[in-house]
């Protein structure tokens, strides 16, 4: 394993981390709100960094699966890391509480300890450059790492470079990066054209920066202590469609741009990723119009907007929905789990394993009833192997465990009450960032105590990078000298 390749792509994202801290500087000039000079500071100090790792490493045209694994870890927890020293040094945190905050942005969680509108202008900006830095990050890794995990059926959008396909080395081919390119031009292009529309809807301008911010993303961190709520219909309805294109895959935005409708209309995932949303949100909508309190508009509206954003795992609200009725909360409650497409900005189980799933257990009763019965798992007009499709069972399996885990551990150590550390548990994982009792809507997690905080703040992690990368390091072939194929 050669070290100088491992660090030498963390050293580049430490620079551009660096360079990063720059953006907030215009925010504090105009606003006068005493960040300048801590942006500079922790800005000079990430190009010394990262230019040092740089130099001290080598350049390759290929690396190991291993250093590539090592690489991804190490660049996450560069960028949590070096992110949070802002929150530190101008918002009156603590380690553990910087930490958090920092590492809740960047896996596009959105959870927060603090009143958002207690944080400075500049603060405030660099909280939600880092949601947005957190979903282009996630793309990239989506397109770059993801197919080598051996989780991603191929659903007819992208077919995997063989050059990244193996298990023993990376390379980036030239079409490659210049898919990564067109994928981080769509995602900028969508976040410019969300903040120009709710500018015009007459959101203020640094407000509407911070919310393009966090939807594309689906991070969902509030800019306000009540979130979206207060803000007009028509800047609910902008956020609402930007949510549901968050939670899309960006590489039917890719094929879109090529004009390659084709692979558009192959797209299983597409038509129940769609179906889904539609059939939540009418059925929560009927349930609200027989409620007090909701015109037929105001129903659609809450119904769409807080389905959309907990089913993308954005985390925006503008209702207190655990004052609705039991049956609509527990329907919101599936939808933490059947949410987001596969190469969106969301994490967690996709719907494309949800799907599989199900096949899966109607294929095995077929096959009870009918032992000679043929009754292959089929995705996008193609038949799933056998090794993709128990990857990705034990894919959803470690979820569920982790789930399980995280909430028992939230349990004993905070002495929390169980819908609250379950509800925490699943929120982290899947970075959805909101949840039910007391992770409910509006509330800061501040209460939680450091320890607790470590844990969730892991499992936002844990799930960001798909939870296979860490378990990896556990594997004692990943360690061993000679060969790293596994």
């Amino acid at each position: 394993m050669n070290t100088s390749v491992i660090i030498k792509i963390p050293g580049g994202i430490l620079i551009l981390n660096g360079l990063s801290m720059l953006l907030p500087l215009p925010v504090s000039l105009w606003t006068h709100d005493g960040s300048f000079l801590v942006f500079v500071s922790c800005g000079s100090l990430g190009l010394l960094l990262g230019g040092t790792l740089w130099k001290l490493g080598k350049t390759h045209h290929s690396m190991s699966f291993r250093e590539a694994n090592l690489s991804l870890i190490l660049s996450w927890l560069t960028v949590v890391g070096f992110s949070s020293l802002p929150f530190l040094f101008l918002g009156n945190f603590s380690f553990t509480n910087a930490w958090f905050e920092s590492i809740s942005a960047v896996t596009t969680t959105g959870f927060t300890i603090t009143n958002p509108e207690s944080l400075t202008p500049g603060l405030s900006f660099w909280r939600g450059f880092l949601q947005f830095l957190g979903g282009g990050m996630v793309l990239s890794m989506f397109l770059l790492f993801m197919p080598a995990l051996g989780i991603m059926p191929d659903l007819s959008i992208y077919k995997p470079d063989s050059s990244i396909r193996s298990h023993t080395m990376f390379r980036l081919s030239p079409d490659l990066i210049k898919n990564l390119v067109l994928l981080w031009i769509i995602y900028v292009g969508l976040v410019l054209l969300e903040f120009f529309l709710l500018w015009l809807a007459g959101m203020e301008l640094l407000d509407a920066i911070g919310h393009a911010f966090g939807t594309l993303s689906t991070t969902g961190s509030p800019l306000k202590q009540e979130s979206v709520k207060n803000f007009s219909p028509a800047i609910q309805w902008i956020i609402t469609v930007f949510m549901i294109l968050g939670g899309g895959n960006f590489l039917l935005y890719t094929s879109l741009v090529q004009k390659n409708f084709i692979k558009i209309g192959q797209c299983s995932e597409l038509y129940w990723y769609l179906g889904i949303l539609g059939g939540m949100s009418l059925i929560v909508t009927l349930v609200l119009l027989n409620t007090d309190g909701f015109s037929l508009e105001s129903g659609i509206r809450a119904a769409s907007f807080q389905t959309v954003s907990i089913m993308t795992s954005t985390g925006y609200v503008t209702q207190d929905y655990q004052l609705w009725p039991q049956n609509v909360q527990a329907l919101l409650f599936l939808a933490m789990f059947t949410g987001r497409c596969l190469g969106s900005t969301g994490s967690g189980i996709r719907i494309i394993h949800m799907v599989i799933l199900l096949q899966y257990l109607l294929s095995t009763g077929k096959r009870v009833l009918q032992p000679l019965a043929i009754a292959p798992i089929r995705t996008g007009g193609k038949t799933l192997d056998s090794e993709l499709l128990y990857n990705i069972l034990g894919f959803v399996a470690a979820h569920l465990f982790l789930v399980v885990v995280g909430g028992m551990l939230l349990s004993w150590v905070d002495d929390m009450n169980y819908i609250s550390a379950f509800s925490r548990s699943i929120s982290s994982l899947w970075n959805l960032g909101v949840g039910f009792n007391e992770a409910g809507p509006f509330l800061s997690q501040n209460e939680v105590s450091s320890f607790g905080k470590w844990i969730m703040g892991g499992w936002m992690l844990l799930g960001r990078l798909e939870i296979i990368p860490f378990m990896l390091l556990l594997h004692p072939p990943f360690w061993k000298r000679q060969g790293s194929s596994f």
